[in-house]
């Protein structure tokens, strides 16, 4: 990540601002990931701070900054670079594929201030049933006007098996009009698999990828889920009534999520080896601009 010279400003009701952090590559050899986060105009309207609405204006442009480093005065090795991604909506950067001769040539470049590189995180699981959450039934988020309410929970994590009986969408109504994202094609995996319960998919492999390619001998180059995390969470956090659920015919019963009637989309950033931090804010972003994922559900971390 490599972080430029803040800036802040005031406009009426709006305070206007650089923001820096969040972190993105992975090293390789003597190549290193890293997230130039350039961040540029960040707005929040003070009268919405609690509501954390944030506006992003712009991104500052990333080619200019890397060609700075390429001029006969830099070394070089700094000519040549990879870039994995752009974010625009969360947050103004990218993150691109350097050696460590090439952050040395940004170290020269006006408004650089460090480069951090990427972090490969690992699935977790913790405490969810009611209780730890502190909901009961009829009150609070588990009322009847809540539980009626349209919400679409981001689940990113090693994604999703459609076919499960707790993403079945029947009495379920239709996708709401304000979301704007899709469900993407892949290994096993298709448009025709998601429905008014999973109203969106997607995967990110690229920051994975730059550090050693995904084996697909054991899992799916799409949002199918081959591990069972992605699908546990995605479950726990939002599927449908299941009735007459069991485990190996104890505990009989019926099974839904913390809030059944949930929509989710899914993003998977998750892989064999764990998941890349470029892969996840990647896919941060892209919820955000999706328009309607109204919560963000992330059961990784670090070691």
């Amino acid at each position: 990540m490599i972080f430029i010279e803040p800036q802040l400003r005031y406009f009426a009701d709006l305070v206007i601002f650089d923001m820096l952090p969040i972190t993105c590559g992975a090293p390789h050899r003597e190549e290193k990931s890293v997230l130039l986060t350039i961040i540029k105009n960040l707005a929040i309207n003070c009268g919405f701070m609690m509501g954390a609405l944030l506006m992003f204006f712009g991104i500052m442009d990333y080619k200019k900054i890397l060609e700075q480093a390429k001029s006969p005065q830099r070394h070089a090795s700094a000519t040549f670079f990879l870039l994995l991604c752009t974010y625009e909506t969360v947050t103004s950067g990218f993150a691109p594929k350097l050696s460590t001769k090439q952050i040395e040539a940004l170290n020269q470049v006006n408004g650089f201030l460090s480069a951090i590189t990427d972090e490969m995180l690992t699935l977790h699981t913790t405490h969810t049933h009611p209780q730890f959450l502190g909901l009961q039934s009829g009150k609070g988020l588990w009322n009847a006007q809540n539980l009626a309410s349209d919400v679409t929970v981001g689940i990113f994590n090693a994604e999703i098996w459609p076919e499960h009986v707790s993403f079945q969408d029947s009495g379920m109504s239709a996708i709401p009009s304000k979301w704007k994202g899709k469900s993407e094609s892949g290994t096993k995996f298709s448009p025709s698999n998601c429905n008014k319960k999973i109203i969106g998919a997607r995967a990110y492999p690229k920051g994975y990828e730059a550090v050693g390619r995904i084996n697909e001998t054991i899992d799916h180059r799409s949002p199918r889920d081959a591990q069972g995390h992605g699908t546990h969470t995605a479950a726990t956090a939002a599927g449908n009534l299941v009735d007459k659920a069991s485990f190996y015919g104890l505990a009989n019963g019926s099974a839904a999520g913390m809030k059944c009637t949930e929509r989710i989309a899914a993003y998977k950033v998750c892989w064999p080896s764990g998941c890349n931090s470029t892969d996840l804010l990647a896919a941060i972003d892209q919820a955000v601009a999706d328009i309607g994922v109204d919560v963000l559900s992330l059961s990784l971390g670090s070691l």
